[in-house]
């Protein structure tokens, strides 16, 4: 086989095909891992016939033929074809086998995903390779809505919906999208400003995939200031939220379902056997990881930190609120556990720390966190966690409050209402935004002055 060459955005495409496995890089020949006999023998593959492709930009498989994307042909480049196999054989033994489609690039990369029957292809725009079932054109390639063209070729991840079924996340200049096959939704709503702190001319180096067993779906993108990927977005599927890490990975795959240990040979005690779904990643020195592991993080333990919003339901009432206890509902995990701290008002040290064990009955499992009834005009829940091989699953948290005694005022401040807080006040027809910073409260909009 060829040495392979070329930059580092000249990603290894492969394909499955019958007993071998094709590979591809759009600069040197392409290769295959013959398995007929067994043993993994690397040979040069042979599309001896009416011509041979010494080259292709990606390969799919579809229709029991193998396609080549965007081939090199006697030294000729065809950015807009795809040429198809007979089937069953990596044979094209007809020179006008083979389809076009129109392009505003030429596709250095780009993701293919069957869905419906057909065939979703994505890089700088979305096309849909559709099957015609004529014996002299089997295959066609149609532009899809070009509202969401998809900049990152790497981000065209399956997965499936709980209410729509099978989709196609994609990832545009605008939105993150979703498609099954004929039309879009935006599914970013949650971080829809998030796009515009990527670094768009840089996105062939995002990567996509589904989190393994998981019900999430993992896209790295780089910052605006920086080339290779230093964020990971992990999408919820089931509860459509989304979480922004910091985590520079070169690329990512998820396994799905049980895979037998001699398939993996890796002795990095941080990976050990892969015996279900796990998701994989790897950086620029050549590292590999697993995505989703709780133990550590290379080795230094993973602290986390989220806080609440300051709570109070009974604020428009002008009431102060009474927190009476916290329900948690949590995997049952007899090594997981985690610390609650409760603040109050201004108070910059917590009233309550409470340490709570995931251990309790059944899969999924609520519990109530007594909390000590404090009253105040905000309360605020730190939820943490600082150990190694320590992963609570949390899904849901419900404060349980009652009211207390009304807010008190003096002078016409507010000393209660805790410095970073936001308020709409109305004062002789004017209506003011404003925030309480270091006690004093400053206008930052004002109508009807």
């Amino acid at each position: 086989s060829d040495t392979y060459t070329g930059a580092d955005y000249d990603y290894f495409k492969f394909c499955t095909y019958y007993d071998k496995t094709y590979f591809c890089n759009g600069i040197n020949g392409i290769d295959c891992v013959n398995y007929a006999t067994g043993s993994a023998v690397i040979t040069d593959v042979d599309t001896a016939g009416a011509l041979t492709i010494e080259t292709c930009r990606g390969l799919f498989m579809f229709k029991s033929r193998l396609h080549f994307v965007a081939p090199t042909i006697g030294s000729t480049f065809y950015p807009d074809r795809i040429y198809y196999t007979d089937v069953g054989t990596a044979k094209i033994t007809n020179a006008t086998q083979y389809y076009t489609y129109e392009r505003d690039d030429v596709p250095v990369a780009y993701h293919a995903i069957d869905m419906n029957n057909e065939l979703i292809l994505g890089h700088s725009s979305s096309w849909r390779v559709e099957y015609t079932a004529d014996t002299s054109t089997p295959f066609r390639c149609v532009t899809m809505d070009a509202t969401y063209p998809c900049l990152a070729p790497h981000v065209v991840v399956e997965y499936q919906n709980p209410s729509a079924g099978r989709l196609i996340a994609m990832l545009s200049s605008t939105h993150i999208v979703a498609c099954d096959g004929y039309q879009w939704r935006k599914i970013d709503w949650p971080i829809r400003d998030l796009p515009t702190e990527m670094a768009m001319r840089y996105l062939y180096y995002a990567q996509g995939t589904k989190a393994g067993d998981k019900e999430s779906v993992y896209l790295t993108y780089p910052d605006t200031d920086d080339t290779y990927p230093t964020h990971l977005l992990e999408y919820n599927i089931n509860e459509n939220n989304w979480a922004d890490h910091t985590c520079a990975m070169h690329c990512l795959q998820g396994i799905s379902g049980e895979v037998p240990a001699s398939d993996y040979s890796l002795t990095d005690g941080m990976i050990g056997r892969a015996t279900s779904g796990y998701t994989y990643g790897g950086d620029r020195d050549g590292n590999l990881f697993r995505m989703d592991y709780g133990g550590s993080d290379n080795g230094t333990d993973i602290a986390f930190t989220a806080k609440s919003a300051a709570l109070n339901p009974y604020h428009p009432q002008g009431r102060r609120a009474y927190l009476g206890w916290i329900e948690v509902y949590a995997d049952n995990d007899s090594t997981a556990s985690f610390t609650v701290k409760l603040y109050k008002d201004d108070l910059a040290v917590a009233y309550k720390t409470v340490l709570v064990s995931c251990s309790g009955a059944g899969e999924r499992f609520w519990q109530r966190i007594n909390v000590g009834g404090e009253i105040g005009t905000f309360h605020r829940i730190e939820i943490a966690n600082t150990d190694s091989d320590n992963r609570p699953r949390i899904h849901a948290i419900v404060p349980w409050f009652k009211p207390g005694g009304l807010i008190s005022t003096a002078s016409g401040s507010s000393p209660d209402w805790p410095d970073n807080t936001w308020r709409l006040r109305t004062d002789s027809g004017v209506v003011y935004i404003q925030r309480k910073d270091s006690g004093v409260w400053t206008n930052y909009q004002t109508w009807g002055a």
